[in-house]
């Protein structure tokens, strides 16, 4: 969001049920020029927009209007990591991007650029280390992946905020789901943990699998680049509208383990309450079984199993994921 005020649209499906409305698109500007928001509609279905300037505006006479169009292609996608960073306001967090046009596409993306307002540098998916100038437009040919670290500064702790770049490039976008491929910034008034973690699976492609009635396990490290606090390391099932699960067919434990060896250091349970310090690392296993009552069908964009990392009496202010299905 543009620190300094202006319009914001916001496009949502509507409740169901107890979930609250689920975000479907959003854009925000600081400008008078008319703003425009491009989101895929199906027959039937019902949307909530909504509209309004931010904090600080000029306020000032706002008509909206829609059309319909031929859908545009979406055929990239894109990745965001870590998936939560705690700020304080004022200072500027990173995130790390990767960009891919996948093989089956055909043909490159040309001229492509991020539309959220922060900046971005390339960078060597090798290192990680900054290559060229900042902000520049770029190609992705097919089969390729172009990565990035991007930078925001937050000023307003009024509530926390999504990260979650538009990538557009000439006559197509990627793909956005929100949840999956967007990140959170927990900004305050005060200093945080700040946990970035990443979780490895067995056969290292992300995806946890299990046999009914057997467990299986994968692995999570944590750094912590903010302040030393207590937090609580949870491991949960969770899908596309963002409830937890608990039961929903995967029994989960989790466990602390020595960093050097890999052997436990904790019983394994629901849940662990640690006291983390600052650039401290800890590594996690957490254990999966499928409780065989239905197959779960492979979806990594609606169904995986989250690790987070909560305060006391607070939210999340670190979290990691992975994909799960039954193996047959």
């Amino acid at each position: 969001f543009p620190g300094a005020g202006g319009l914001f649209l916001q496009v949502f499906h509507p409740p169901d049920g107890d979930n609250p409305p689920e975000l479907i698109d959003y854009v925000t500007a600081d400008t008078t020029d008319p703003v425009s928001l491009r989101f895929p509609v199906s027959q039937g279905q019902t949307y909530l927009i909504s509209h309004g300037y931010l904090a600080g505006a000029n306020l000032r006479f706002m008509e909206i209007a829609w059309t319909v169009s031929e859908a545009e292609p979406v055929r990239l996608r894109f990745a965001i990591l870590p998936t939560i960073r705690a700020v304080t306001r004022g200072e500027t967090s990173t995130f790390l991007m990767s960009v891919v046009n996948p093989a089956n596409s055909n043909e490159p993306a040309t001229n492509c650029h991020p539309s959220v307002v922060f900046d971005y540098w390339a960078t060597d998916p090798q290192t990680n280390g900054v290559i060229g100038q900042p902000n520049p437009l770029f190609d992705i040919p097919v089969g390729a992946v172009r990565t990035f670290v991007i930078a925001k500064t937050f000023y307003s702790v009024q509530s926390d905020r999504t990260v979650w770049p538009r990538i557009i490039c000439d006559g197509v976008m990627a793909r956005r789901i929100l949840n999956f491929n967007a990140a959170e910034a927990i900004v305050r008034d005060y200093p945080l943990p700040d946990i970035v973690a990443i979780a490895a699976t067995l056969d290292n492609n992300g995806i946890v699998q299990s046999a009914p009635g057997q467990w299986t396990a994968f692995s999570v490290a944590a750094l912590n680049l903010g302040v030393s606090g207590e937090l609580t390391v949870s491991p949960y099932n969770w899908d596309a509208n963002r409830q937890s699960n608990p039961g929903r067919g995967i029994d989960l434990e989790i466990c602390e383990t020595d960093a050097i060896t890999g052997t436990y250091t904790s019983p394994r349970q629901s849940e662990l309450t640690i006291l983390m310090a600052r650039g401290q690392i800890r590594t996690f296993t957490i254990f999966a079984r499928d409780q065989g009552n239905n197959p779960i069908a492979l979806a990594p964009a609606e169904r995986r199993i989250r690790v987070n990392f909560n305060i006391p009496f607070g939210g999340a202010l670190g979290r990691t994921s992975v994909a799960y299905q039954t193996r047959e």
